[in-house]
């Protein structure tokens, strides 16, 4: 007994030593307000379990901020700027920003990259096994608690989804319209959302960003087929799908800096239930192009819904937090073509929603989903009768070849022309 003990306990300690070596430092903050003269604490313990906090005190009109730490003797009190004091609060934020979007260091063989993983993803493992069905936790352990997502205290009801659900279904032309098949894959997949993830928004919406990915990634491939086999070509539709897929890669990258894929179970399951879902749909689309768009727009109203219902619970809260770096870089970055480019409903150019707090980034994420149904139901009406779906910016350029008075503009140039010649040859 005292052997498998020990072993066990080295067994934990050497695996929190590889991720202390393999892993980069973890940052877990929570924050708390106090209105004494103006001042804010945000606190955090990082990867070392040292409790660090940052002051910021406003009097009479000056502000100044004060580290506090275990390791600290003294606090350092300085008088800064405004713009200063909200960067380093940013900083200290528990986001885990990604800004290359990168889960290593560079492209490498399959064989590489999966033997990695494995050791990641392995380690992990070990780590939930010890701490959830042993109780042994290594000096570098942090309780789910007092890191994110759980350390934001966000809450979603899956009665008030439901509810919300069967509102929108109730309004005229709002429902989904799907066959049996679907409609009964829809409300099992819903069921199995509930008990997974209850009272667990943010681990929630990471795997629904991960499945909702695999469809464009699915429509692209089968397109490629088709063209390939010289069957059919849609370059438009090609289009719209890769920049309706870089959209979902944005959530998908807000949720994991939000910390919603920090337990190794939602990842394992995300994952393959992804690589599934995939194959699925390609042989759906093989059968029926328009079934698939269906289906997806059944997931994609599901994710209004979900979202909507998420930002009414905890608007006062997510109001006080400020956005991720990712999503900043997405929403307010100087090249939006891409983000034009999914939503075919609107004219380029004429949403460019705020990004200044994160119920500002739930908000747009919301609003891109109900994009996202609209682009489906047009790609079924494409299947169905050949209306054509085009990406908003050649929309654009052939409303203006058609525009009447660049028509006269350019009839005139061109009798301007001739009259020129007509001189010329006398």
């Amino acid at each position: 007994m005292k052997l498998i003990v020990v072993s066990t306990v080295l067994l934990v300690a050497t695996v929190d030593a590889f991720q202390s070596a393999i892993f980069p430092s973890r940052v877990v903050w929570k924050k708390t307000k106090q209105q004494v003269k103006y001042k804010q604490n945000h606190s955090w313990r990082d990867r070392e379990g040292k409790m660090r906090t940052i002051v910021q005190t406003k009097q009479e009109g000056d502000l100044y901020m004060s580290l506090q730490s275990e390791d600290i003797s003294k606090d350092s009190l300085s008088k800064v700027k405004e713009t200063e004091a909200q960067d380093s609060f940013q900083e200290v934020c528990p986001y885990n920003d990604n800004p290359y979007y990168l889960d290593g260091t560079k492209p490498n063989s399959a064989f590489l990259l999966a033997t990695q993983n494995f050791i990641r993803q392995g380690s992990a493992l070990l780590e939930q096994i010890a701490v959830e069905k042993l109780g042994i936790v290594g000096k570098s352990y942090i309780p789910p608690e007092e890191k994110s997502p759980l350390v934001f205290g966000f809450t979603l009801s899956n009665e008030d989804v439901k509810e919300a659900e069967r509102k929108r279904e109730s309004r005229p032309g709002s429902k989904v319209e799907s066959n049996v098949v679907a409609r009964g894959l829809y409300e099992v997949g819903c069921f199995v959302l509930d008990e997974l993830f209850d009272e667990r928004p943010i681990a929630r919406f990471w795997f629904l960003e991960t499945i909702a990915r695999m469809p464009y990634f699915s429509y692209v491939s089968m397109l490629h087929l088709y063209e390939s086999f010289g069957w059919w070509r849609g370059v438009e539709l090609r289009k719209i799908h890769n920049a309706e897929e870089y959209n979902e890669l944005h959530h998908l990258l807000i949720m994991e800096a939000l910390g919603g894929n920090a337990i190794w179970s939602d990842r394992f399951l995300g994952y393959h239930v992804a690589i599934v879902y995939y194959w699925a749909l390609n042989g759906l689309f093989f059968f029926s192009p328009r079934a698939a768009y269906g289906f997806m727009e059944l997931l994609e109203a599901h994710a209004v819904d979900t979202y909507g219902t998420f930002l009414k619970e905890n608007e006062a809260k997510l109001k006080t937090l400020p956005p991720p770096a990712i999503a900043r870089s997405y929403y307010t970055s100087a090249d939006l073509y891409l983000f034009d480019d999914f939503q075919v409903g609107k004219e380029v150019g004429t949403r460019r929603p705020p990004c200044e707090t994160l119920f500002d980034v739930f908000k747009n994420i919301c609003e891109d989903e109900a994009e996202h149904v609209k682009t489906m139901a047009a790609c079924q009406d494409y299947a169905r009768v050949g209306k054509l779906v085009v990406s908003p910016h050649l929309a654009a350029v052939v409303a203006s070849e058609d525009d009447p008075e660049k028509r006269k503009l350019w009839k005139k140039w061109a009798e301007d022309l001739n009259e020129e010649a007509v001189v010329e040859k006398k």
